[in-house]
């Protein structure tokens, strides 16, 4: 609308030159500069609902507009309807005035005359309102874009300090906000999180607005999008201003902050970052389109982008004394673990069976021994049938380290040297039994082999293991989620507490989305969040790194007491199946016929597995001894 206002003076100008060029001087000097002053206005409007009355003073955004010629001013109030002539100190160009007040009703200003349901104040002398306190879009959408426009079409738009709206990001110097601001402090509850906080910095002051929007998230109820309509979204700020925000920046906002916020909204006010998801700082900086600026939270010094946290773990030299050459996926394992261990955090390592979880754990030990870290022992807690694996592991890949094993008879000896040890060794139904000489020792890392045992968070062993003291904890499972995502819960509440929240807010934030309605977003920020503290890898993924598959083929001959049994066995299921299909028939004799060949072949595997062979030290298997003979010559 301005810019057809600006061509017809132009127009005339021309037509008036071409008359005459003292005409033509005199209608140029003729226009005035439109000027539009923002302001705060006290208004009084009924707010009552249906039939009742209710009647409320509000602060809103106004403005006054004047026309500024070369001799004098010209206020809206007396430009109604004067012919272009002789005015209040001079000529004046009544059209033009005309259209400058159309092209603010074209803005979404609204002439106060023209509003029936508001009262202004006695000593107002504003012209229009640009809001009326309730209905915020229209006057939100003209503060970020209007104004632009007026300027952009040579009006002059003078804001006044009180001014309700602030423009987050123009940086203008006039009062407006000057973009959004953020800091990351170090949590001194908990090890592995940062607490944020997000603001704008407005006539140079810092305003905290994450009150602000978590408030917007609970009144949206679960809903990332806003309960608010329009372009723009007003905050309201102190002192009767409102911060105006592109609402897809808002909502980006918001979609941030329920994720950090939802999992325990008691804290509320605060926000605390995860020390190892560096893609909620990513998020965090495309949601404020490029305009955040993150500062020092002790020096307040504008600073690049918080280095606190890495996708990618380092490289980490394989230890010295460890007697075993890491495959590349093993060694990118343990540069995992150590990330964690330097930021005195847990995590869940979860490869397949047969990548070498063990082999991995004990490298990580060896090198926090190597590094001076391992003044205190770490506790291993495992299933009994593993023990032996264990100790063997230990003492073939890492001898220089000093272990003992807490389990079975002479325990009472054990405890007195567990202080004195690196590495421990003791079983679940072990450490429910001595727990209290387990909890008297201080722990440098609590590792937990076959973690699936803990899966169920009311169990005796999960409330076991919650109470070691320790620095680090470490999980070690091939079935991380054996039947729900409780059980996922429940690792990671070991191994990084706080993560995934308490059970109530995690049902309700990913369970019950996940598991009953198949909701891919909320599968997605769940993985998202413990991407960090999971490593699993499976065979197909690391199989070129792995050796190929060797075949002996041995035919094995069996022999003595083992092949009188079969003999025994043969001849009997022999006449049983003759028995059986003259009875039967041979179409029906068919299970009586598999379950005679099955127990054959049980004898030629192992004579243990059709009959108790514990006072038959005769009764060997000759495929077991065959094997031993075999590993013998490999190893």
């Amino acid at each position: 609308m301005m810019g057809v206002m600006i061509g017809a003076r132009a127009s005339e100008a021309t037509r008036s030159t071409q008359r005459d060029a003292s005409d033509g001087a005199r209608a140029t000097a003729n226009l005035g500069t439109p000027v539009l002053e923002l302001v705060e206005a006290t208004i009084v409007r009924d707010l009552g609902d249906g039939l009742a009355t209710e009647y409320r003073e509000l602060q809103v955004p106004a403005a006054r507009l004047r026309f500024e010629y070369p001799w004098g001013t010209v206020r809206m109030a007396s430009a109604d309807h004067e012919p272009l002539g002789r005015g209040v100190g001079g000529p004046r160009d009544v059209e033009a005035e005309r259209a400058a007040r159309i092209t603010l009703e074209g803005l979404g200003l609204v002439d106060v005359r023209d509003d029936l349901e508001v009262v202004l104040s006695h000593d107002s002398d504003v012209d229009y309102l640009v809001d009326d306190g309730v209905k915020t879009d229209a006057g939100c959408w003209f503060s970020a874009r209007g104004v632009d426009r007026l300027r952009a079409s040579g009006w002059e738009v003078v804001r006044a300090a009180t001014y309700p709206h602030v423009i987050v990001g123009e940086g203008t110097g006039d009062g407006e906000g000057d973009g959004w601001r953020a800091c990351l402090r170090e949590s001194t509850a908990e090890a592995g999180w940062f607490e944020l906080q997000l603001g704008v910095q407005v006539d140079g002051g810092f305003v905290d607005l994450l009150p602000l929007l978590l408030e917007l998230l609970q009144e949206a109820r679960g809903d990332i999008r806003l309960p608010r309509g329009g372009e723009f979204t007003a905050l309201p700020l102190e002192g009767a201003r409102n911060l105006i925000v592109p609402s897809p920046t808002l909502e980006a906002l918001i979609g941030v902050l329920r994720e950090l916020y939802e999992l325990d909204p008691s804290n509320f006010g605060q926000v605390a970052l995860p020390a190892l998801v560096p893609s909620y700082v990513e998020r965090l900086e495309r949601a404020c389109e490029g305009e955040l600026r993150w500062h020092d939270p002790a020096s307040g010094a504008e600073c690049g982008r918080p280095a606190y946290a890495r996708p990618v773990a380092p490289a980490v030299d394989a230890p010295k004394n460890l007697r075993a050459t890491l495959r590349g996926y093993q060694a990118a394992g343990v540069a995992w673990m150590q990330q964690l261990a330097a930021r005195g955090l847990g995590g869940v390592l979860a490869d397949d069976m047969g990548l070498g979880k063990t082999l991995q754990t004990i490298a990580h030990l060896c090198k926090e021994y190597e590094e001076g870290r391992l003044r205190e022992p770490a506790l291993v807690v495992a299933p009994t049938s593993l023990m032996g694996n264990w100790r063997r592991e230990l003492k073939r890949f890492a001898p220089h380290l000093e272990v003992v094993t807490l389990h079975g008879g002479g325990r009472g000896r054990v405890r007195r040297r567990m202080g004195l040890a690196q590495v421990v060794l003791t079983t679940y139904g072990t450490l429910a039994r001595e727990l209290d000489p387990i909890c008297a020792l201080s722990w440098r890392m609590l590792i937990l082999d076959e973690a699936q045992v803990i899966k169920n968070a009311s169990s005796r062993a999960y409330a076991c293991v919650m109470k070691v003291p320790t620095a680090l904890r470490l999980c070690l499972t091939g079935t991380p989620i054996e039947n729900n995502l409780e059980e996922l819960r429940a690792l990671f509440e070991f191994a990084v507490p706080g993560l995934l929240g308490a059970a109530p807010g995690f049902r309700r934030a990913f369970q019950t989305p996940i598991e009953s309605f198949g909701d891919q977003e909320r599968l997605e920020v769940l993985q998202r969040r413990i991407a960090p503290y999971l490593m699993r890898r499976n065979k197909r993924d690391v199989a070129p790194e792995l050796p190929q598959k060797t075949e002996v083929v041995k035919l094995v001959e069996v022999h003595g007491a083992q092949r009188e049994l079969y003999e025994h066995i043969r001849v009997s299921a022999h006449t049983k199946v003759r028995t059986v299909i003259r009875k039967k028939g041979l179409a029906a004799s068919t299970v009586d016929i598999l379950a005679a060949l099955t127990r054959l072949r049980q004898v030629c595997c192992d004579p243990s597995l059709v009959m108790d062979t514990t006072d038959r030290p005769d009764l060997r298997s000759a495929k077991l001894d065959a094997l031993e003979d075999l590993l013998a010559e490999l190893l």
